[in-house]
């Protein structure tokens, strides 16, 4: 899963000393790999947001002042694909800043561990650190944060915090593309989860095309989406989280804020879908080119009637995650 970089005629630094832009946990990772506890996570994701801060500083970057989300029962999953979502605006940040970016992560197959999050994160904070060595190659951090009793509704809104500050050092910041792109990602999922049903129509029509649509608008669209997920994994017998958010939040809402409340969708679909027999992930989106909230909006508008579409199916066969669904 471990992605290596590509690099585009970037100059050789040679031996490169141990300060902030190496000093990274890949190494001692791989060592508890087997052992890794919410307390581990904790203190990586702490590592990683001093390293963004004082990029942030070096970078003349303003402070991320967005409220945190309030999540409830976030499980590893979903934690990983919000550190899946670090790791690619870290890595945007490195393709920006050094011309080297690294490949993208594939989704470990089964369930998601622990293990499984610290492995992206490491990853997020390698490319953070090549920045920092590229800015200021004598820059220090100061020692690593003690380790703390943590749990993962914590370091959700840790990452998401993370997320949006790294989405502020960016030149590129994330836009409509990536959320619709992370979006068609989650209809590959449901269009998945609506073929275990016979007779089932997996290709819908998109909704009506509606102009003059904000990020708010698609938010609050995805809210609504979650909120079937949430009917559809709780009458099939599984655990999703808990996601509040005010309509202050909503109305300040960016494509960054949009695309993580994306991830964690698509983590609750791509939790569905590794309990099927064949739970091969699909197959990756391809850039889709410009594209404005309208058109995500849209997009989310297919979602969501598949969403519809699978909530009355889940309802007539609750048992379907573990029986033939034709009778």
């Amino acid at each position: 899963m471990v992605g290596s970089f590509t690099t585009f005629a970037v100059a050789q630094d040679g031996p490169v000393a141990e300060t902030a832009a190496t000093r990274s946990a890949p190494d001692d990772a791989r060592k508890r790999v087997d052992a890794t506890t919410p307390a581990d996570l904790a203190v990586a994701v702490s590592h990683l947001n001093q390293s963004l801060e004082l990029l942030r500083e070096l970078m003349g970057r303003p402070v991320n002042t967005q409220g945190k989300l309030r999540l409830r029962g976030a499980a590893p999953r979903e934690v990983y694909f919000l550190a899946r979502t670090l790791f690619r605006k870290a890595d945007r940040l490195s393709a920006e800043r050094t011309h080297e970016h690294g490949a993208e992560l594939d989704t470990p197959e089964g369930e998601i561990t622990a293990a499984d999050v610290l492995e992206v994160i490491d990853q997020a904070q390698r490319r953070v650190d090549r920045v920092l060595q590229r800015i200021d190659p004598d820059a220090t951090l100061p020692p690593s944060a003690p380790r703390t009793a943590a749990d993962y509704d914590q370091l959700s809104q840790e990452i998401v915090q993370a997320n949006r500050q790294l989405n502020l050092l960016l030149d590129r910041r994330f836009s409509p593309n990536d959320v619709y792109e992370n979006v068609t990602t989650g209809i590959s999922y449901a269009a998945r989860l609506l073929a275990e049903f016979p007779g089932a129509q997996r290709v819908l029509a998109p909704p009506e095309f509606e102009s003059r649509k904000r990020p708010a608008n698609v938010y609050r669209r995805l809210i609504e989406c979650f909120g079937r997920i949430r009917i559809i994994s709780e009458a099939s017998g599984v655990q999703t989280m808990t996601l509040d958010v005010d309509e202050e939040a909503i109305d300040r809402a960016t494509p960054s804020d949009v695309y993580d409340i994306a991830s964690i969708l698509v983590a609750e679909l791509a939790d569905l879908h590794r309990r099927l027999p064949d739970s091969h992930p699909p197959r990756r989106v391809v850039y889709p080119g410009q594209k404005l909230p309208s058109h995500v909006f849209q997009r989310v508008g297919l979602l969501e009637k598949q969403l519809v579409e699978l909530e009355k199916l889940v309802q007539q066969h609750p048992q379907w995650l573990h029986h033939d669904n034709s009778q």
